[in-house]
């Protein structure tokens, strides 16, 4: 049974490699915990970022107190009744839905003495994720890229925002210097179609591989992923163009994609979850992504990654390795470029009680 439902803003700071130094970022993030009647708690989290939610920490924090009156003294196993529950009080917030859904699992994880990737049916096998490199010009790109071999990272995934003759040269640039890298661009939706045309067809003359594309046309036509596709074979990701399962199933009656990029605070858990298996059904593979995320959602995401390994062919969960100093232990660890998720934790083995009145953490459990 749930008792209650904790929330506690958290401004994180990124630190990200940029050409002058390090770019300063904060996120505004909120850290959400549920303690069921036996003391067990679970952790969840709330990632906001402009132009995926509409979402602020005021409104989330907001729309948390009226989901704490209307699930107290629920039952925490029947979280999928829960989490339609929560839709109908918060209807478009779902990074604040997904941060409560994550709580409940992680709680019914815990309460069940398995970790959670155990829980949702899958193994705590490593993961191979890649690592960001964010737009700068050609001597910043290939600096930030070495920096990610040295860590151990060969998959290196490079944000592309134009123009696009700027682009090719960056990628080149990364594939000539580091042979037998995996090399993913995510462009978010910035080129015209001619523009991705032309970015893949420079690539593919000079013999790079592209492992994967990301979202190189407009959200708003996604008709012209199916085109890119299917005119130069290239392996096409959609990420801003996907809202929802019918989103998917518009792609695949034009012709299909590769692959789809899930994030949980986009979609909720539950939906996340129902997209991964119709993706599967469609024969398109999954990336499971992120947004600016702490170890508390990120080791939830890895969980899930780990747990639908049938569906999944792609990680991308890198924020956690710019955020050096958070109060909070556990959960995944990186090394050599694989997520490394903890075979003897409870839940996701995330501790984040030091962020909560010293009155109310006795009932933490980490393993």
């Amino acid at each position: 049974m749930v008792t209650r439902i904790d929330a506690v803003p958290l401004n994180v700071m990124l630190s990200i490699p940029q050409p002058a130094g390090s770019a300063r970022i904060v996120s505004r993030n909120v850290i959400v915990r549920t303690v069921l009647r036996d003391g067990t708690v679970g952790y969840g989290e709330v990632a906001l970022f402009a132009g995926i939610t509409s979402e602020s920490q005021r409104s989330s924090l907001a729309a948390l107190r009226r989901i704490e009156s209307s699930v107290h003294g629920s039952c925490g196993q029947m979280w999928c009744e829960l989490s339609r529950r929560i839709r109908a009080l918060a209807p478009g917030l779902t990074a604040t839905r997904c941060g409560v859904e994550q709580a409940l699992l992680d709680a019914g994880a815990r309460r069940a003495e398995l970790s959670l990737v155990r829980h949702l049916g899958g193994s705590p096998v490593p993961l191979t994720s890649n690592l960001t490199v964010l737009p700068g010009d050609i001597p910043h790109t290939l600096a930030a890229a070495r920096a990610a071999r040295r860590s151990g990272f060969s998959r290196i995934k490079i944000k592309a925002v134009g123009p696009w003759k700027l682009d090719v040269a960056r990628v080149r640039a990364v594939a000539a210097a580091l042979p037998h890298s995996w090399l993913q661009v995510d462009a978010h939706g910035q080129y015209s179609y001619d523009d991705a045309r032309r970015f893949v067809d420079a690539l593919d003359q000079a013999g790079v591989e592209l492992a994967l594309f990301e979202q190189p046309t407009p959200p708003s036509r996604p008709g012209d992923l199916v085109r890119l596709q299917r005119e130069t074979g290239a392996p096409i990701c959609a990420d801003e163009s996907i809202r929802g399962e019918g989103d998917l199933w518009r792609l695949v009656e034009r012709g299909g994609i590769h692959a789809l990029n899930v994030k949980v605070m986009k979609f909720g858990v539950l939906e996340s979850m129902s997209l991964i298996e119709a993706a599967a059904a469609a024969g398109v593979r999954c990336m499971i992504g992120g947004m600016s995320e702490t170890a508390v959602s990120t080791s939830f995401s890895a969980a899930l990654a780990a747990a639908r390994r049938h569906a999944v062919g792609y990680v991308d969960l890198d924020t956690p390795c710019f955020m050096p100093h958070l109060p909070m232990t556990g959960g995944i660890g990186y090394s050599r470029g694989r997520i490394v998720i903890p075979h003897d934790a409870l839940g996701t083995g995330i501790d984040a009680s030091a962020l909560f009145p010293p009155a109310d953490r006795a009932g933490s459990q980490t393993s």
